[in-house]
C-alpha cells in the first residue's frame, strides 16, 4: 500500500486541448492515488476549460486554473506553482511535475523520478 502523506501535483497548461484532456487526465490520476492534478488553462477556444471544470467538479484530485488569454507556458510555470501553493497545503514536502504539450507522457514515479514509454 502506498504512503498517502507522499502526494505528487501534476500541473499541465493547455490550450485547445478538448480532445485529448479527458484521456489524459485519466492516464495521469491513473498512475497512483497520490496524484493530483492542476491544469492551468489559457481560454481555450475550444472550451477545454469547461471540460475540466466539470471533471473537478467530480474529482477533488483535479484543479483548474483559467487565465484570461493565450499567455505561453513560462507563465503558465510560474502562475501554477504559486496557484498550487494557494489551493492546497497539503502538497507540502511533496513532488511537482510539469508537462508541456511536447512532454511524453511516461510513468510517474512518486520517487522523484519519471519514465518515458
Amino acid at each position: 500500500m502506498p504512503d498517502m502523506t507522499e502526494k505528487a501535483l501534476i500541473i499541465i497548461p493547455t490550450y485547445n486541448e478538448k480532445e485529448n484532456i479527458r484521456k489524459m487526465i485519466e492516464m495521469v490520476l491513473a498512475q497512483d492515488p497520490r496524484i493530483d492534478m492542476l491544469i492551468v488553462d489559457d481560454n481555450s477556444p475550444d472550451k477545454t476549460g469547461d471540460i475540466v471544470d466539470a471533471i473537478s467538479k467530480e474529482n477533488p484530485r483535479v484543479n483548474l486554473m483559467r487565465r484570461p488569454g493565450k499567455m505561453g507556458l513560462g507563465t503558465a510555470m510560474a502562475s501554477s506553482g504559486i496557484r498550487a501553493g494557494q489551493i492546497s497545503s497539503h502538497w507540502s514536502g511533496s513532488y511537482f511535475a510539469l508537462v508541456s504539450k511536447n512532454s511524453r507522457l511516461g510513468t510517474i514515479s512518486t520517487t522523484g523520478s519519471a519514465s518515458s514509454p
